[in-house]
């Protein structure tokens, strides 16, 4: 996949974040770093629709074709059952429709065969897509809820018209990933919190019994005169 101006570039994920929170509104530059390549991802995925009805189309018209064969041989043998002088001419017809039928199929392998190579660029744009988006979010906390914010509203936005099921469950999981690490972040955020608290705890607890030691040394000396 195309990098325009390397807008996928894993290296630049530091950059977009540092140049966001140097910013007035980091919320409005992160969301503007992910707004590009989420386009890419809607426009290669009506590409893809588009090519999915037309192979169904051309399936579903030989199907026909297939069909209409199979309602000529039933008509072929009754008719030649009642009438032998129309046999032929019935068989003449069953021929054209499997010459129509054949030309269907033959359109179908054409299809898929010159949109193989869309749909793999298509995949590798989904995983380089996805792993921008993961890649942004993790950077820190603040970018991880923009981040999952941002395409919870977009894919809530785009209907079935707008994002193949494949892209949509790549999407969402990058964004459950994303929930993940926010709560990995904050349950470690608190056990910082706790271990601090202890250890103030602590602190205080050693500075009492210092100074309970050290009037205890007091006294004993006191004791010793």
């Amino acid at each position: 996949m195309e990098k325009e101006n390397n807008i996928l570039d894993p290296k630049d994920v530091n950059k977009i974040v540092e140049r966001a929170f140097n910013s007035k509104e980091p919320e409005v530059e992160i969301e503007k770093a992910i707004e590009k390549p989420f386009e890419i991802l809607i426009n290669e995925s009506k590409l893809l629709l588009n090519i999915k009805s037309k192979i169904e189309s051309t399936l579903k018209n030989a199907d026909n074709a297939k069909e209409d064969i199979m309602d000529a041989g039933t008509n072929d043998y009754k008719t030649s059952v009642f009438n032998i002088s129309f046999f032929k001419s019935s068989t003449e017809e069953s021929m054209v429709k499997i010459q129509k039928a054949t030309y269907y199929l033959s359109n179908v392998v054409i299809d898929i065969s010159n949109n193989q190579i869309i749909f793999w660029d298509y995949l590798k744009k989904i995983s380089e897509i996805t792993k921008f988006l993961f890649n942004l979010g993790i950077s820190n906390i603040a970018t991880n809820n923009i981040v999952v914010h941002y395409l919870e509203k977009k894919l809530s936005d785009a209907s079935k018209e707008e994002l193949d099921d494949l892209a949509r469950e790549e999407v969402e999981n990058v964004v459950e990933r994303l929930k993940k690490q926010q709560e990995l972040e904050s349950r470690y955020e608190d056990f910082k919190k706790h271990i601090k608290e202890e250890m103030k705890e602590n602190k205080e607890l050693i500075f009492e019994l210092t100074n309970e030691i050290k009037m205890l040394k007091e006294e004993i000396r006191a004791l010793k005169k």
